[in-house]
């Protein structure tokens, strides 16, 4: 934590006791308020409506946006006062014990408090503070001007998360622009019961988390794959009505379950205690949560590897089902990995025949859409890929990063965006004028699928005498 630079003052996070059970909520009155939705604007669109007796909330009332419960804007502090905050609130809350508390009576009264739908509990949390402006643990090439002995070894160090998502290996290397909380990292300033609910990382990535100094963390994780699977009936099986009628509650990092309810549902939970100076790595798609048991201080960021491929597939398209925008758009990753001059140099053997087989995926589908949107549409445009990569499709919510249809107002000027397969949803009322945009042709992308090709049978021999391990495959929940 040498390098670390807290401003004067930073903002925080003001949590309420996360959901735990849906029997508490249930006994609750149902919530009324006086706006009106369509269905298909819902998101994801409900196919019934609720019944009368069924908890049910709209997206001004969603408790993912903290109404009920969850997170809000808390209040600003420096790292002093959070300090003595943090203090204060750890030695009242346990002032009858006479003695520092152990961790296993810091959880018990954690699942105790989470369990008691009558009580809220307010605690601050300094979470998803970006780096670039309070610092980071770690030495940044980026904006750092020290230099020599013991500074440049951690600088160059692989295990600096600074540098972390750009090592060889890593698909995030080859993005054009940094993302904060995925390829720049976040610093967390928690507190006794400062909760992270249970989550999946953004496109199910991996992520790396360091605890550089204070009280330990609890963590709870389940695997990707079949686990995550195992873990979301779980979950809905101990709130169905709540995840009925408000099915992108997963991604709202609002609700925690203790694991031995989730265990005895079916899932299989795990459990850590990590340490200053400990790294914890969850892996795709793999489902995670848990709280600090006092002040304390971690850093995290995200990484892909080839193995990676498939789950952010799943993600993808689960998003598409959810409307839910994502962080970056999976075949802008593939694409520009491949087309990458650096890509023989700092790719893994395996990651070759990966991203083949994910690429001749990409390409085929690309086609076969591309296919009948220039058929319909005879006006067309080839674009730049930085042209579509922050445009999102009305429909989906999805980044069309190969190729969209502008839909264009001359009154007003005001442009939409389609994507590929959800343009033939489109409507042309009075003078509307649709545009056909790509990013590629069709035989640069068939000069990339032969370049990916080569280069996983150059890596044959030697990837047969590496050993990988099998990770998991994903499930595609939905």
């Amino acid at each position: 934590m040498r390098f670390v630079r807290i401003p004067h003052r930073f903002r925080t996070t003001k949590q309420s006791s996360p959901v735990t059970t849906g029997s508490q909520m249930s006994s609750e009155k149902p919530h009324r308020c006086e706006t009106g939705w369509h269905m298909f604007c819902m998101t994801p669109p409900m196919k019934r409506l609720p019944p009368e007796d069924e908890l049910w909330f709209c997206p001004n009332c969603d408790p993912g946006a903290g109404k009920e419960f969850g997170f809000d804007v808390g209040e600003d502090f420096s790292l002093e006062e959070f300090k003595e905050y943090a203090t204060a609130i750890r030695n009242n809350w346990f002032h009858d014990l006479g003695r520092e508390p152990t961790i296993d009576e810091i959880e018990e009264q954690y699942w105790k408090i989470s369990g008691e739908a009558e009580r809220l509990v307010y605690i601050p949390y300094g979470s998803d503070l970006d780096t670039r402006e309070v610092g980071s643990g770690f030495p940044n090439p980026r904006n750092e001007k020290h230099s020599g002995g013991e500074y440049d070894e951690y600088l160059r160090c692989p295990w600096n998360l600074n540098i972390f998502p750009e090592l060889n290996g890593s698909l995030l290397s080859y993005l054009t622009e940094s993302i904060k909380g995925v390829t720049v990292p976040w610093l967390y300033l928690g507190m006794i019961f400062s909760s992270f609910c249970y989550h999946t990382e953004d496109s199910y990535m991996y992520s790396i988390n360091y605890h550089h100094f204070g009280a330990p963390k609890i963590w709870y994780g389940t695997s990707g794959g079949k686990g995550a699977a195992h873990f979301e009936a779980a979950m809905r099986s101990a709130a169905p009505k709540l995840f009925d009628a408000n099915p992108g509650l997963f991604y709202h990092l609002t609700t925690m379950v203790s694991p031995i309810d989730l265990m005895n549902r079916g899932a299989k939970v795990v459990r850590a205690v990590q340490n200053p100076g400990e790294f914890v790595m969850t892996f795709p798609q793999a489902y995670h949560g848990g709280f600090s048991t006092g002040f304390n201080c971690g850093e995290a960021v995200n990484f892909i590897t080839a193995d990676w491929i498939p789950f952010g597939r799943a993600a993808s398209a689960r998003y598409k089902i959810h409307k839910w925008e994502p962080v970056f758009c999976h075949e802008e990753i593939i694409l520009r990995t491949v087309f990458s001059p650096y890509f023989k140099r700092k790719a893994f053997p395996r990651d070759a025949k990966l991203l083949y087989a994910e690429l001749a995926h990409i390409v085929a589908r690309e086609r076969a859409l591309r296919e009948k949107m220039l058929f319909g549409i005879p006006t067309r445009r080839r674009v730049e890929p930085s042209a579509l990569k922050h445009k999102i499709c009305e429909e989906c919510k999805q980044i069309p990063f190969l190729s969209a249809v502008e839909l264009r107002n001359p009154d007003t000027r005001c442009k939409t965006y389609f994507c590929s397969e959800h343009w033939t949803t489109l409507q042309k009322e009075g003078r509307e004028e649709f545009v056909a945009l790509y990013t590629h042709t069709d035989e640069e992308l068939k000069q990339a699928l032969t370049k990916v090709k080569e280069a996983s049978i150059s890596h044959r021999k030697i990837a047969k005498k590496e050993i990988f391990p099998v990770p998991q495959q994903p499930i595609i929940i939905d």
